[in-house]
């Protein structure tokens, strides 16, 4: 985990990735980049981004209720899209993420 944080101090694209990400996110609010820029490499930074896709991972989802809409990055060309892209009118939506064993 620290190596993360370590590299992020020292290479610039990962910096500005997370910068990027991180003005998505505060889009539309008041928060100024300043405000973050300089903790978003600390170690709690990385832990509190840890915990909040651990949460996304261990969503339920309820028959008959709203679904979740998470990304899902296509292996052959790593393009993301939204899992509701892929649904279609009167035609249930099916996942299959293959064997979990």
């Amino acid at each position: 985990m620290g190596s993360i944080l370590l590299l992020g101090r020292f290479i610039p694209a990962i910096k500005r990735i997370l910068k990027e990400e991180m003005k998505r996110v505060h889009e539309g609010s008041n928060i100024q980049e300043e405000d973050y820029a300089d903790s978003i490499l600390t170690f709690a930074s990385f832990k509190q981004n840890c915990y909040a896709r651990y949460l996304d991972c261990m969503k339920d989802v309820f028959l008959h209720e709203k679904a979740i809409n998470c990304d899902v990055i296509s292996l052959s060309d790593g393009t993301v899209a939204k899992l509701l892209d892929f649904q279609k009118p009167g035609r249930p939506l099916v996942v299959n993420f293959g064997s979990c064993t």
